[in-house]
């Protein structure tokens, strides 16, 4: 049976990829079928940078100032692009992990990431999103300080994406969980959420 998936989703600059390592560590720990506990990296991030390395190397040829975030034109076609590859991503390391794979994003919110750029949603992006019921992690902008770096530039929009994520999942097929606090407190609960729904998955099954 694939391993279920415990996907990361917050707003921009929310601590989710730290929020990841810890959690995946703090299972590791557990040992046994556990040990092997893995997590998918947001291959939106490195798509990111890539894209505005390509577009600094052209203003260079050009002898442009370099461009930052704003300068950088987003499709749809980006968008399903990084979906692919994110599923991708999670059917490689689903193949290794333990009973749980932890997810930094999924497809799911690559779709809300589209409209976030793009101002509409996808049907595209969207109906790319694995099937699979899955427990999901909320972090809230309120716990994080926003921290800018070169690809960072939505501080503005990161109510709007808590509020969207919730909308999203609640009432549907996944179980979301608000996690909030320190990294301690969000590892200590998250562990909590993650045993609470394996243990509902096995009798559902049983």
């Amino acid at each position: 049976m694939s391993a279920e998936r415990v996907v990361l989703v917050g707003a921009e600059s929310t601590g989710k990829t730290t929020f990841a390592r810890d959690l995946c560590d703090a299972l590791a720990r557990r040992g046994g079928a556990f040990a092997s506990t893995r997590w998918v990296p947001e291959y939106g991030r490195d798509y990111t940078i890539e894209k505005l390395e390509l577009e600094r190397s052209r203003a260079a040829r050009d002898g442009c100032p370099e461009p930052g975030m704003d300068a950088l034109a987003w499709t749809s076609d980006d968008f399903v692009a990084i979906a692919r590859e994110q599923n991708a991503l999670e059917e490689r390391l689903a193949r290794v992990t333990g009973p749980v794979l932890i997810c930094d994003t999924d497809t799911f919110a690559t779709a809300i990431w589209h409209e976030r750029y793009l101002g509409a949603r996808s049907a595209a992006v969207e109906a790319l999103a694995v099937a699979q019921p899955s427990l999901y992690l909320l972090t809230h902008h309120d716990d994080v300080a926003f921290e800018a770096d070169e690809i960072r530039d939505g501080e503005r929009f990161r109510a709007w994406m808590t509020e969207a994520f919730v909308e999203r999942l609640r009432g549907g097929v996944h179980r979301l969980v608000s996690v909030r606090g320190t990294r301690d407190e969000r590892v200590s609960a998250a562990l909590i959420a993650i045993d609470a729904w394996l243990a509902e998955l096995s009798a559902a099954r049983t």
